[in-house]
């Protein structure tokens, strides 16, 4: 039987005409960055800055860390809900003059909303129903959410509280409640404020991860630079001795300091440190960030990330080897994955198809083909209306002889090379007949059974 392939291809030049899924983030940061943020049971007084410095720049540097970050990872300023302490950037004197953690003009602000709990629930609401007035869109099925927090956390009353600005908290059911009225195909949760560990009752279910610093008990501290004599470590080369890690970026003299959960987490994601090395410094040896790629496909999946938490964030060793669990005052980080969905989850593409598909199955929404793939003989292959398939690493994705490939309505394909020659590209080889109806090619091949 001769083989073919009918292409009916509507093609769109200018994808952002294109409807399809798309990559949303709400970043609540619940206190100010400067002296302001010196009040009792705050962080900086749970991290000992009473006394030697009453400012909270943190807040500030890992805020705008997370939001650049997903600028990188292609997400729209638009898509990203910022809540800031008073609603302002942070944007000092020493700010400027560093150079480093300054908004760009043409994105000023950063700062959407000040971080209290009326905005928390009018920005979480408006992604669960929609709210034109302050274009904040309904989630669609096919849609991604990623939540951050770093601000205070309170244990009481049985139950764990976000902090907020003007001493305002909400509650862990609470919160759970807001983020679960929101019908999205996935969401990822990191939450670096004290006993973050306790919203994980209120959040977890089974297409969502969430990584918290610290468990309902315990702290969540600022970056410490590994000095801790007597402690051992993974990999540690010297038991019984201190070492200090680069953990404190400088500019103009001014060091930038981190929450030691944000540090690794924003390292392993982004792949550079704050001051743009990819190498993690140590006094007893380096750490190339590209080794958090456990799988080397290029894509740091939200497991991967966690890992490299767990391996670097030098209050969990001091947690470890110090108190029992329940005990201690610092980072115990928990990893709530119910669907086992955080291998194939990144926050640059919410879904990575890391292997064969061998049964028929419907994909939808943001996915990554990162290696060579196959949709085996007998298998139906559904990709479902309006997604975008990222072709990664040159990779093909080839639909064998008696199997079928069906592209729903307006699907986009994109390749990561620079011109038609070093970019992804799909084989079919099926008897099938394969229609593309309005679909959106960018720098990915299609060819069929003859090469052609």
């Amino acid at each position: 039987m001769s083989k073919k392939v009918m292409i009916l291809i509507g093609l769109f030049l200018i994808s952002n005409m294109l409807l399809g899924a798309e990559k949303y983030a709400v970043l609540i940061t619940g206190d100010y960055a400067d002296e302001r943020g010196n009040f009792e049971g705050s962080w900086a007084i749970a991290n000992g800055r009473d006394i030697e410095r009453t400012s909270m720049e943190e807040f500030w540097n890992d805020t705008f860390l997370m939001w650049e970050m997903l600028l990188e990872k292609g997400y729209a300023d638009s898509s990203i809900f910022v809540l800031f302490a008073g609603g302002q950037d942070f944007q000092d004197d020493y700010i400027l003059e560093g150079e480093r953690y300054i908004v760009p003009e043409a994105l000023e602000p950063m700062t959407d909303y000040q971080a209290d709990l009326e905005n928390v629930e009018m920005v979480l609401e408006g992604l669960a129903i929609g709210n034109p007035q302050e274009n904040i869109p309904q989630l669609q099925e096919d849609d991604f959410l990623y939540i951050w927090t770093f601000d205070h956390g309170y244990l009481h009353d049985g139950h764990t509280w976000l902090g907020l600005i003007n001493e305002e908290e909400i509650r862990d059911d609470t919160f759970g409640n807001l983020v679960d009225q929101i019908n999205c195909q996935k969401k990822v949760i990191f939450m670096q404020q004290c006993h973050s560990g306790g919203f994980v009752p209120y959040l977890e279910n089974y297409q969502t991860v969430i990584y918290t610093a610290t468990s309902d008990s315990n702290w969540a501290l600022s970056s410490d630079s590994l000095y801790y004599d007597g402690i051992d470590f993974p990999g540690d080369p010297d038991p019984g001795n201190s070492y200090g890690a680069n953990e404190w970026d400088e500019w103009s003299d001014h060091e930038y300091l981190h929450g030691e959960y944000n540090l690794h987490i924003l390292n392993a994601i982004k792949g550079e440190t704050p001051d743009y090395s990819n190498i993690y410094q140590t006094e007893y040896g380096d750490f190339p960030l590209e080794d958090a790629d456990l799988n080397f496909d290029n894509i740091i999946s939200i497991y991967e990330a966690s890992e490299w938490n767990r391996l670097l964030n030098s209050w969990q060793w001091l947690y470890n080897g110090a108190a029992p669990p329940g005990v201690g005052t610092w980072d115990n980080p928990q990893y709530s994955d119910l669907g086992e969905i955080g291998e194939t989850t990144s926050l640059e593409y919410p879904n990575m198809i890391l292997s064969d598909i061998t049964t028929s199955q419907t994909l939808q929404g943001i996915m990554a083909i990162p290696m060579d793939l196959s949709v085996s003989s007998g298998v139906t292959l559904t990709i479902a209306d309006n997604s975008k398939v990222y072709l990664l690493n040159e990779s093909q994705l080839t639909i064998e002889e008696e199997a079928s490939l069906i592209i729903g309505d307006n699907v986009s394909f994109y390749g990561d090379g620079e011109t038609i020659n070093n970019c992804g590209f799909i084989s079919i080889t099926s008897n099938e007949t394969t229609i593309f109806n309005n679909s959106h090619f960018e720098y990915c091949n299609l060819i069929n059974s003859n090469g052609n």
